[in-house]
């Protein structure tokens, strides 16, 4: 069993900005090489923390950590994390002042699963000229040969891990895929039962077509938006 400062080590590792639990595992064991926790362990604590703001077990009785302890590890949770978030944000919020239509010209990329049973991603997109390409954190995309290819092919236009412009990690309310298309093109896709894999496919592609140029738009003014909020929070999240 894992003591309390272990515990909240490994929520500060989760915080730091790695990406996938492996890595977060590799370096919780690093420090407590004798201790070890598996993938499963640490995803638990994790959603536990998240869920009731505490790394200790919660017994039956329900009797929370005191306020002050939990606002402790919370901040302990937070401390780097939030920091990049408003680093990111502020960062924006320059290249906005100095070029007014900077955020229309950035070119997100996610993925967002679509099933035929309404439980839902999407190729990345590549696009060069004057476009910030928007890199997700993968670990896949984090290699040197990734990174080296995208300074190349941007002219290092880009956003991400190690990129010209930091992406914070775990920042859904940041990406305008996360925050509205994804969210969007499912509301369209599944109004009806679909019948098969084709239908869906079907769906999608008709879905995408149907949004207007307005809708797009706006949704780029909700990213800026959004940036000036997280900036004004201290990069905290908001929703």
């Amino acid at each position: 069993m894992l003591t309390p400062e272990q515990r909240i080590y490994l929520i500060q590792c989760y915080g730091t900005g790695e990406e996938c639990y492996r890595v977060v595992i590799n370096k919780f064991n690093e420090k407590y090489p004798k201790v070890g926790i598996s993938n499963v362990g640490a995803k638990k604590l994790v959603t536990k923390f998240l869920e009731t703001g505490s790394v200790l077990d919660i017994k039956k009785s329900k009797k929370w950590l005191k306020e002050d302890d939990a606002a402790s590890v919370l901040a302990l949770y937070w401390e780097g994390y939030g920091a990049k978030r408003l680093d990111f944000c502020l960062e924006m919020g320059n290249r906005v002042l100095n070029d007014v239509g900077f955020h229309k010209r950035i070119l997100f990329s996610d993925e967002s699963n679509f099933s035929t049973n309404g439980v839902v991603s999407s190729q990345h997109c590549r696009y060069r000229t004057r476009m910030f390409f928007q890199q997700d954190g993968c670990p896949a995309h984090h290699a040197v040969t990734v990174r080296n290819w995208l300074n190349s092919e941007f002219n290092e236009h880009w956003i991400g891990r190690d990129g010209p412009i930091l992406w914070p990690p775990r920042s859904p309310d940041l990406t305008i895929l996360d925050f509205y298309l994804w969210g969007r093109l499912k509301q369209i896709v599944y109004r009806e039962p679909l019948e098969n894999e084709e239908q869906l496919k079907t769906r999608i592609q008709n879905a995408v077509k149907s949004l207007s140029i307005e809708e797009i738009r706006n949704s780029f003014n909700k990213f800026r938006a959004r940036i000036e909020i997280c900036a004004e929070k201290g990069g905290a999240l908001f929703e």
